[in-house]
């Protein structure tokens, strides 16, 4: 090629580079597969969750946990003291954990409903775990020290790093809730996956959260 000579014409060699299209055969939009990845999650953890409920409004920890003969009484003691709350704990969380699995199987098959549920879902599942906190430092909490108290009679440190182990489980257990609601949240208020929703099926693109 010349030095200085004009530029070939249009046609000419090779096209200028477009960018991509967000297109995929025959012209349909490309959807992400991040609400089929949330949704097939959804539906597992609200049906682990759902079990666990179930098993928890019964008393299945009464059931299961036996205690030492001098001490069962003080235990027993404490399952009445916290048989109220854990019920109604149990309750609550049966009912979200049955609202996440519907909520994925409309998230697994892009319903545009799904993407504003599982914003309210993750609002609601914050406050739960909020009402949780309260509940352990009002009820659980306390019936535990005076179990604690009861079968080491003020004095064995080693009951009283049992408690605080025993504390320190109860809001592993919160935290280990915290941080799905924040990803439904944050997933959810995604203009590419609110709009993916509801659309012609096509081939997904990578999951991008």
């Amino acid at each position: 090629m010349n030095p200085g000579a004009p530029p070939p014409p249009p046609g000419y060699g090779w096209a200028p580079q477009q960018p991509p299209m967000p297109y995929g055969y025959g012209g349909v939009p490309m959807k992400t597969s991040t609400p089929r990845t949330m949704g097939t999650l959804s539906m597992v953890f609200g049906a682990i969750v759902v079990c666990t409920s179930i098993f928890g409004a019964l008393g299945g920890q009464m059931s299961f946990t036996k205690m030492p003969p001098g001490q069962q009484a003080a235990f027993e003691r404490y399952i009445a003291a916290t048989h109220t709350f854990t019920v109604v704990q149990a309750l609550i969380m049966l009912v979200m954990a049955a609202s996440l699995f519907y909520i994925g199987t409309g998230q697994r098959g892009y319903k545009r409903w799904a993407a504003g549920a599982s914003v309210k879902w993750g609002v609601a599942a914050l406050a739960v775990v909020v009402f949780n906190i309260i509940g352990a430092v009002t009820y659980t909490m306390p019936a535990l020290d005076t179990f604690i108290n009861e079968i080491s009679h003020g004095n064995s440190p080693a009951a009283g790093a049992i408690g605080v182990a025993m504390k320190v489980g109860v809001f592993m257990g919160f935290a280990f809730n915290l941080p799905y609601p924040i990803i439904m949240i944050s997933v959810f208020r995604k203009p590419q996956n609110v709009d993916a929703m509801d659309q012609p099926t096509a081939i997904p693109t990578a999951t991008a959260l």
